[in-house]
């Protein structure tokens, strides 16, 4: 097998594709089928993901202000989005682009081939992408293990029935990506049809955040940062991502130590 193109480029890397994987060809058309059979077939399992939720963070939200005397909120998403809330994050936004499906099989090729359109569900696992924010990033890591628990805390029938009739298992833990400075928990909650859907749970400060770094994001795909420059924007957002990070810790650490939890 030839090495995918060193820089990213759509159509020179859906040729590249093409030519290795025959029967993805043609590799962008065969994206967007796979992209609009997701948006069409995934609305009754988000929904009960939805309730899921929804349940998993009102459980949360008490327990958590048992446990530290310290209230807490969060904010599922996912419930917007099947919603149309306004200002909602939109339905079709759950579903990674086609854009970005491609690139990402560009870079899954370049560091740990084979990736097609196959094997995509073992290789692309935030296919389909929703997240919860919560106040702190302690409040976080408290929901993220009582995902851990579920459906062990499900007590209302209709919840723990919606879950194993559809839900086959869910698993969370950290995710701190040093390079750029981010750091939340993420989940893979894996459906009985072979769905897989990421949960990301990060603090109110890490939300802020993350509306900059995708935009870093979106332009770093089209064009990668070769080097890093001392005050430059991508500099001080990854440095930002950083001291977030320890303020959060650092509050943490001094509501302990002031007599809180």
């Amino acid at each position: 097998m030839s090495p995918p193109p060193h820089l990213f480029a759509p159509d020179t890397y859906a040729r590249w594709h093409n030519a290795q994987y025959p029967d993805d060809d043609p590799l962008l058309d065969k994206v967007e089928e796979l992209r609009a059979g997701l948006v069409a077939g995934s609305r009754d399992q988000l929904t009960v993901l939805a309730q899921v939720l929804t349940y998993a963070v009102n459980y949360s939200r008490n327990e958590y202000q048992q446990a530290t005397k310290t209230s807490t909120d969060y904010h599922v998403s996912l419930s917007d989005a099947l919603t149309a809330k306004p200002g909602a994050t939109d339905y079709n936004q759950l579903f990674k682009s086609t854009p970005s499906i491609i690139n990402k099989l560009w870079r899954k090729n370049r560091d740990a081939p084979p990736a097609h359109l196959g094997n995509i569900q073992q290789n692309i696992t935030d296919l389909v992408r929703t997240d919860i924010s919560a106040t702190t990033l302690d409040s976080a890591a408290f929901l993220a293990s009582r995902m851990n628990a579920l459906p062990g805390i499900i007590y209302e029938p209709q919840v723990r029935k919606a879950f194993d009739d559809a839900i086959g298992s869910i698993s969370f833990g950290p995710e701190m990506k040093m390079e750029s400075g981010y750091f939340a928990y993420h989940g893979l909650v894996h459906f009985k049809t072979g769905l897989v859907v990421e949960v990301q749970i990060y603090s109110d400060l890490m939300k802020q955040w993350r509306k900059l770094s995708h935009a870093l994001y979106e332009l770093a795909r089209v064009e990668p940062i070769r080097q890093h420059e001392f005050n430059s924007k991508e500099s001080r957002l990854i440095s930002l991502g950083h001291l977030l990070h320890l303020a959060e810790c650092q509050l943490q650490q001094l509501r302990q130590e002031f007599g809180g939890r």
